[in-house]
């Protein structure tokens, strides 16, 4: 779902797009595609969707969508903007990087990477403004996650942590979404079982937070108010400051 130039849009499965305006009617567009859609972002002043089988869906000035096949093993699953670059990843450790929307960057991680990393299979990617955070699984099945300044070295970040009660853990749940506070150097990582996961600066600072019994699915920021939402119509909010 994304919320672009006064309408909303909403993509899923076989190239589904529809449009909510701005009056609330509802009506269905073309997609560009038959791959299931799993990701849209608004960057360069247009829309991006990434989608299955290394496709990307890109919406024109005439407002029609058109496919972009990338040479790509995995599908897109996620993708992230900041102000002068979009970024996406696959399930197969791939992280792509465009400046226009229209020529991509592919790095592949899990090449580059071996016998220095486990094999990874991406899930998520956030692109801050001073930082690019990405999470998935590794060949293990656990959760991993790594950061890079401009998308060309990343370095792992450690997932164990002290919960509430002071006892220590590690994180065995793959992140739903991520948020990166800036100013504070802290990245937020939220997860089922109402998982809240802090990881300042200092890697042996991490907290885990018990925030509710539902699975969370999305963290967001508006000035200095952290959002949380999931299952269930759950919302919370916290301050920053």
């Amino acid at each position: 779902i994304l919320l672009f130039d006064q309408s909303v849009y909403i993509a899923g499965e076989r190239g589904t797009m529809l449009v909510l305006s701005e009056d609330g009617t509802v009506h269905k567009i073309p997609g560009g595609t038959r791959k299931n859609i799993n990701t849209l972002v608004a960057f360069n002043g247009t829309v991006i969707a990434g989608a299955d089988a290394g496709t990307l869906v890109v919406r024109n000035m005439n407002g029609l969508f058109h496919e972009l096949d990338l040479p790509l093993k995995g599908n897109i699953v996620s993708l992230s903007t900041r102000r002068t670059a979009c970024f996406g990843v696959t399930d197969e450790g791939e992280i792509i990087h465009s400046t226009d929307g229209m020529s991509w960057d592919i790095f592949d991680f899990n090449h580059t990477y071996s016998g220095f990393y486990d094999t990874c299979y991406f899930t998520k990617i956030l692109a801050a403004e001073n930082r690019i955070v990405v999470a998935g699984v590794n060949k293990e099945g656990l959760p991993v996650m790594y950061y890079s300044r401009l998308g060309g070295v990343w370095t792992e970040r450690d997932l164990d942590y002290t919960d509430d009660q002071g006892r220590p853990g590690s994180l065995t749940d793959v992140p739903n979404d991520i948020y990166y506070d800036d100013q504070q150097d802290q990245t937020f990582l939220v997860c089922n079982d109402g998982k809240l996961i802090l990881l300042p600066s200092c890697s042996q600072c991490n907290r885990l937070k018990i925030t509710s019994s539902n699975n969370l699915e999305g963290i967001a920021c508006i000035e200095n108010t952290i959002l949380i939402a999931g299952e269930n119509y759950f919302v919370k909010t916290m301050d920053l400051r």
